[in-house]
């Protein structure tokens, strides 16, 4: 279903072009996307996680996800104020939205587009790159 809602025709640096640089969400300046980091394809992985299509996630789903060696109330809180400054960073790329009327986050088209063409390209191999080519 993911390589599904991929638009073939389109390059995929011009897919994930318009996340890279920063942006502004709510006046606030937020960093641009690294598709290649750890750290960004950890987010990708699970916003794009089937289970997570239907109702959404919260924060605290985001930080038991990333985060499963906080243990203390006060890494907890760390973790989650991490995974807030990401929400925000993914909310105002346009990846996901936030739900009406709950603290929910659903991904959003884009942010689907986006993410799967990140992640499958992450897990290709050069050499099944070249045989697609030919």
């Amino acid at each position: 279903d993911a390589l599904a809602s991929l638009d073939t025709t389109q390059r995929l640096d011009e897919l994930i072009q318009p996340v890279t640089p920063a942006t502004t969400h709510r006046g606030q300046r937020v960093r641009g996307l690294h598709p290649w980091s750890e750290q960004d394809r950890a987010l990708f992985e699970f916003i794009s996680a089937p289970e997570h299509l239907l109702a959404g996630f919260r924060n605290c789903d985001m930080v038991q996800a990333i985060y499963p060696q906080a243990q203390s109330i006060q890494h907890k809180r760390k973790a989650a104020a991490r995974i807030s400054y990401r929400i925000r960073i993914l909310r105002a790329h346009g990846l996901i939205v936030k739900l009406p009327k709950a603290r929910r986050y659903r991904i959003s088209r884009k942010g689907r587009e986006i993410a799967s063409a990140i992640l499958l390209a992450q897990r290709v191999t050069v050499q099944q790159l070249a045989k697609a080519i030919a």
